[in-house]
């Protein structure tokens, strides 16, 4: 699939390889190339829980949003840690007496936080198990999700936490949307694009991220065509004085 886009101050049309995200196109010329960067929206995304992170993850039991770790805690502890509800869990000492628990028995090992689940037109995440203030009624807000975090890793309950909003905030960019590939493409005089000279990389979660990591990569190879120039015209120099016209 290709895309036609016409670039600012230019006659040229270029014949890109993917849709452009709208004013995230960059170009510059060299010699008789045109170096053409943009953003797309990367469709075939993968999901946060893909890579099976068991230091960070999070869970949830919605129909419309159902992500689960089973083999490191189930439905029932989620919904027995939500009610506060630990009995069970308890069991007896050496004496016969009852242990009350205080918590879940992952608590050992995680850090736990209420993880929100508003559904309505898509899907957002909160960290929190209050009302959200435009779903006051709560018909479109779930409770029955959380987010561990391995005490091993992030020993501080505070650094769990921003931990914790991160992950939210990578699952939200995703089920948002909010996911792109980053392409450079060098294209001939004419706009079409020279093969073998197109970089693309995907999975950037957020625009930001992504337009920074667009403009750095851009910078990069306008760093390595002007090596390239420079030493071609060396090159051509060096001939000139060896075989004068």
């Amino acid at each position: 699939m290709t895309t036609k886009e016409m670039m600012p101050d230019d006659e040229i049309e270029f014949d890109l390889s993917y849709p452009a995200v709208d004013d995230t196109l960059i170009k510059y010329k060299t010699g008789e190339r045109y170096v053409v960067g943009y953003l797309s929206h990367d469709d075939m995304a993968i999901s946060p829980d893909n890579d099976g992170d068991e230091n960070l993850f999070l869970v949830n039991y919605h129909r419309d949003f159902d992500v689960r770790r089973d083999e490191i805690i189930t439905e029932c502890d989620a919904r027995n840690w939500w009610r506060k509800d630990y009995s069970d869990y308890e069991d007896e000492d050496e004496n016969g007496n009852p242990i009350k628990m205080l918590n879940i028995p992952q608590s050992e090992k995680y850090w736990t936080f209420p993880l929100t689940c508003y559904v309505h037109s898509g899907v957002r995440l909160y960290i929190g198990d209050g009302r959200l203030p435009f779903d006051s009624q709560g018909w479109d807000t779930s409770h029955v999700g959380m987010v561990l975090v391995a005490k091993s890793e992030w020993t501080e309950e505070a650094d769990a936490e921003k931990a914790a909003h991160g992950l939210v905030e990578t699952w939200n960019q995703y089920l948002s949307g909010d996911v792109y590939g980053v392409i450079v493409e060098v294209m001939d005089e004419t706009g079409a694009p020279i093969d073998d000279e197109k970089d693309s990389c995907w999975g950037y979660y957020g625009f930001d991220y992504a337009n920074q990591s667009l403009s750095e990569l851009m910078q990069c190879k306008k760093e390595q065509f002007e090596k390239e120039e420079a030493e071609y015209r060396r090159v051509a120099g060096v001939q000139l004085e060896l075989f004068p016209l």
